[in-house]
């Protein structure tokens, strides 16, 4: 090294080690691309009739069968938040819509008493990870007969 030019101070040397290992890591996930994880949910296709979501020709597979509580729900603020007409997942509210636990994404078909409905919303906090269901019905009579009952639950992907 010349004597006129300044020595590498401890800060470039760990710039440059820094770009040495993000090059080296680019490198290795090239040469190394992720391999795909299996298919947690397999089903088997021959164990059940294929039922039809909304008499579309789209036929699902269930991936488990579960009993849970159901209740039903009011789009009203003293029922749910502020924004009572919004679901959780940002859709208007509107019938076969289901509030369901945290641990299903939205989207999701659930089939309750035979009929189908789309878990666009969520439990309330203290029943996020449980076996709990919230139909929504329009009519505030009618959610108060139907009150708390345990059904069985087909969950489809």
């Amino acid at each position: 090294m010349a004597e006129d030019e300044p020595p590498l101070n401890w800060f470039w040397w760990l710039v440059i080690i820094g770009l040495a290992t993000l090059l080296g890591i680019l490198i290795w996930s090239i040469k190394n691309p992720p391999k795909l994880q299996p298919d947690l949910f397999k089903v088997n296709y021959q164990d059940y009739q294929e039922p039809y979501v909304y008499q579309t020709a789209m036929p699902i597979a269930p991936v488990f069968r579960t009993y849970a509580v159901i209740t039903a729900y009011n789009p009203v603020p003293s029922q749910t938040d502020s924004t009572p007409d919004i679901t959780a997942s940002g859709q208007k509210v509107r019938k076969g819509i289901v509030a369901c636990p945290a641990w299903l994404k939205f989207g999701t078909i659930v089939e309750i008493d035979g009929k189908l409905y789309e878990c666009q919303d969520r439990m309330n906090a203290r029943y996020a990870w449980k076996s709990h269901f919230d139909i929504l019905m329009f009519d505030y009579q009618q959610a108060r007969e139907f009150g708390k009952q345990i059904k069985q639950v087909v969950i489809y992907n």
